[in-house]
């Protein structure tokens, strides 16, 4: 079982109670439902997440980074008690530093190994991101001729044999994109 995420900084999180607005729109009496509507405005206690970094203490969540908010609720999924079996996630590395997206992807690998049901899906446009794989675990979805959507696999490029053992999936990528493989569908 995984116990812990080295997250650099991360020390650790929890919930304070907080003031919370609730917001209420009543209709207007406009056909045009935003152009005369009215708010009104009602104080709450609530829960809040607070995270408590490496010389930063009692961080609200709305205070901290986006990659730190897409972790946590990465993680609340996969460790909750009712854990997907396929997960879905566009643009894995999104708000993440390079060397969190490296992290992130051997956490998701022990998780699947851990949880061997556990299918993950993902795209990224990060190359730092891709060199966590290997060249056969890698896509490409571009669109044909016609604007359909093609899959196909990294090493299938047709300079493949002579670079995978000098470049990384990413470097590989980043250097041929997708249009190579556009370019070699043929539909009748």
């Amino acid at each position: 079982m995984i116990h812990s995420l080295k997250v650099r900084n991360f020390k650790s999180f929890s919930f304070q109670r907080a003031r919370a607005w609730q917001t209420t729109f009543l209709a207007g009496e406009s056909t045009d439902e935003f152009a005369n509507r009215q708010e009104k405005f009602r104080a709450r206690v609530g829960d809040q997440l607070v995270f408590n970094f490496r010389g930063a203490h009692g961080v609200p969540a709305p205070l901290a980074s986006e990659g730190t908010l897409l972790t946590v609720g990465l993680m609340t999924i996969l460790l909750g008690p009712k854990r997907p079996r396929t997960l879905l996630l566009d643009d894995l590395g999104q708000a993440l530093h390079p060397r969190a997206q490296v992290q992130t992807v051997e956490l998701l690998r022990e998780l699947m190994k851990e949880f061997n049901d556990l299918q993950i899906l993902a795209t990224a446009h990060s190359p730092y991101l891709l060199d966590c794989l290997s060249h056969d675990e890698v896509r490409i979805v571009t669109l044909d001729a016609q604007g359909g959507t093609v899959i196909g696999r990294l090493i299938d490029h047709p300079q493949f044999e002579k670079w995978k053992n000098e470049m990384a999936p990413g470097e590989l990528w980043s250097l041929y994109g997708e249009k190579w493989f556009a370019e070699a569908i043929t539909v009748p």
